[in-house]
Formats: C-alpha cells, sequence, structure tokens
C-alpha cells in the first residue's frame, strides 16, 4: 500500500523519485525496522503507538529525502 501511495504522489508530481526501484526498497527497508521496532519488547516502558510511528516517519524521511 505505501508502494502505490508513493507512486501516486510522485505521478501525480508531489515530490520527483528517481529511479522507483529505489523508493520500493527504501519502503520496503522503512517497514522492515517498523516491524522490527513493534517486536521488541519495551511497551513496559514506552507506548509502541508512539514509537513506531514516529521511527517509521524518521526512517522513511532519512531514506527517502532528496539527494
Amino acid at each position: 500500500m505505501a508502494a502505490a501511495i508513493t507512486a501516486l504522489f510522485t505521478r501525480c508530481g508531489y515530490y520527483a523519485i528517481t529511479p522507483p526501484s529505489a523508493a520500493a526498497s527504501a519502503i520496503a527497508a522503512t517497514a522492515f525496522i517498523a516491524t522490527v521496532a513493534e517486536s521488541l519488547p519495551l511497551n513496559k516502558w514506552v507506548d509502541d503507538n508512539v514509537t513506531v510511528p514516529a521511527l517509521a516517519g524518521l526512517v522513511g524521511w532519512w531514506l527517502l529525502r532528496p539527494v
């Protein structure tokens, strides 16, 4: 779903990501890191409803930012 939304926004001209395979790998890496963060047993100290989206947003921003 994230890849489809990214492709739609790129096609509409909101931002340009070239090549598309780099965007797909960045989206897959972001999803993997968010999945790993969700599976960590840290919910005793921090709320994963805050940390997982924050981590995913930070990693996605870092991997998909324009060079």
